[in-house]
């Protein structure tokens, strides 16, 4: 186990949880066995993750059962805390300095994408352009509504240049051109071809009901699914195949937990090393009160934002219709 210092964080929304990654390892054995059991007889490292969500790694699923989502599946870039986007498995985020997103006279869009060299699923299948206009092909499909967005219907065509160029022709701007491949909820993401099309073609209805989403998950992450125990949890190992390195941490044990004050008592018996939710403030007061070789932060809010929509057919409250509430609340929330 690592040290008790392990932040506990309170949130009102799951984020993206952070692995740190060292150099490029040897490609890892074919098949499934951890890369965790291989190399020089160093001291494991493992943790232990609690959350109170069954965890889901369907397109469809809400934001907080999305935990083991970033560890298992790299997208072709990420945003971080502060919004700004980064590569991962591209080479490079499109963008008008680099010239791999560029704006047409007639009001379209072009944008191109470069796999990183080396990005492969975690059996060794390369990721290519196959795979990248296959999840647009699927994400497209008006049929499959799980994998839907809005970004979609703005694209006109792809062309493949070769196995790692891709250019999207968009039939009109739009601003998350950049996050088409990040794989955040409701877009498709990247979608093994090799392993999905066949079922994709002969039964798409019960795509998302196949174990490939579970047991037999096949993504792009620093870590692959050892053993996935529906009502109990996930055991994922690091992988050497991962394109930016193998992990530092050897192993995560996602536990579910479902009770907040169960989950408590293991976080001081330190039987979980973390957890992203408590599932309250007073529970948060309780450990760190408690938690003597541990850590709470409190983070109301974490970048979470709700939208309002308000409707003007006899609003409730009222004030809502007064134009003047309403730009004091904008002022309000941007100063």
């Amino acid at each position: 186990m690592m040290t008790r210092s392990i932040l506990v964080m309170v949130l009102l929304a799951i984020g993206v949880m952070a692995v740190g990654c060292g150099a490029p390892g040897p490609a890892g054995s074919a098949g499934r066995l951890s890369d965790a059991t291989s190399g020089a007889q160093a001291p494991l490292k493992h943790i232990t993750i609690g959350v109170s969500n069954q965890p889901d790694t369907r397109p469809s699923t809400a934001q907080r059962a999305r935990i083991i989502q970033p560890l298992v599946q790299s997208g072709l870039t990420v945003r971080d805390g502060q919004s700004a986007r980064h590569p991962v498995l591209a080479e490079t985020v499109p963008s008008l300095e680099n010239g791999f997103w560029k704006l047409l006279p007639d009001g379209r869009m072009e944008t191109s994408w470069k796999i990183r060299e080396g990005a492969q699923w975690h059996d060794g299948t390369p990721l290519s352009t196959d795979d990248l206009i296959f999840s647009l092909e699927v994400g497209q499909d008006k049929e499959m509504s799980a994998f839907n967005t809005p970004a979609y219907r703005s694209i006109e065509n792809v062309t493949a240049l070769d196995a790692r160029t891709l250019v999207v022709a968009w039939k009109e701007s739009s601003i998350d051109a950049d996050a088409l491949f990040e794989g955040a909820p409701g877009y498709s993401g990247l979608l093994p071809r090799h392993l999905l099309e066949e079922a994709y073609r002969t039964d798409k209805a019960s795509l998302l009901d196949l174990p490939y989403w579970t047991q037999d998950y096949v993504g792009t992450g620093p870590y692959q699914v050892r053993q996935w125990d529906p009502g109990i949890g996930v055991t994922l190992d690091a992988t050497s195949r991962y394109v930016l390195g193998r992990p530092k941490i050897d192993s995560i044990e996602v536990k579910l937990i479902p009770d907040a004050n169960t989950l408590s008592a293991n976080l001081l018996a330190g039987t979980v090393d973390i957890t992203a939710n408590l599932g309250s403030i007073d529970l948060g007061v309780q450990m760190r009160d408690q938690w003597r070789d541990g850590a709470v932060s409190f983070n109301l809010g974490s970048g979470a934002w709700v939208a309002m929509y308000p409707q003007f057919i006899d609003p409730r409250p009222t004030i809502v219709a007064d134009v003047r509430f309403r730009k004091a609340l904008a002022y309000a929330t941007v100063l």
